[in-house]
């Protein structure tokens, strides 16, 4: 896991829930439709989340945590271990192929990410109650990566600091 991943997944949400509002805004609206939105339906329903790598955790951990001296710096390394990101993620896929892929499936000639998605009929869209809970569903999910990746991010950016101070006061 890395800074740059959380930052890239941060950015890549807000993107999402701009098209999902975009959306929402024509459905609400019943604006017509055009095929610039065609876009539009593929990135709402996107999501991408950072891969988890704890090698060095987890040779850490081999090597045994008392190796750590500074307390602080130990208990910051708890940031590895949660496992709630792992569950989110299974979640949002979970989500996504059970419920909103069935919905999807019958309103879109193909439901694909990162590419452009045609409805069959837009005014039977339009009309679809389980679309717009799908893609309001969509923007709370990204809400809450946004809020939890920003956390984490701010964490590894405090446990960076406090390594890299640990590290110049044992060179003295």
């Amino acid at each position: 896991m890395n800074m740059w991943q959380l930052g890239v997944s941060i950015k890549g949400s807000e993107r999402y829930i701009k098209s999902a509002e975009i959306i929402l805004t024509h459905l609400e609206n019943n604006l017509p439709y055009h095929d610039s939105l065609d876009y539009h339906f593929s990135r709402a329903i996107t999501w991408n989340h950072p891969t988890i790598k704890n090698t060095a955790y987890e040779t850490l951990k081999t090597y045994g945590m008392n190796t750590i001296k500074n307390d602080s710096l130990r208990i910051k390394l708890g940031l590895y271990k949660r496992g709630w990101l792992g569950i989110f993620n299974s979640r949002l896929h979970d989500y996504h192929y059970s419920t909103a892929s069935p919905i999807l499936a019958e309103l879109f000639e193909s439901v694909e990410f990162g590419g452009e998605m045609k409805p069959n009929d837009y005014e039977e869209l339009q009309k679809s109650k389980k679309y717009a809970t799908v893609l309001r569903t969509c923007i709370a999910n990204r809400n809450n990566q946004i809020e939890w990746y920003s956390q984490w991010l701010e964490d590894l950016g405090e446990f960076i600091n406090m390594i890299t101070i640990e590290l110049k006061e044992n060179q003295n």
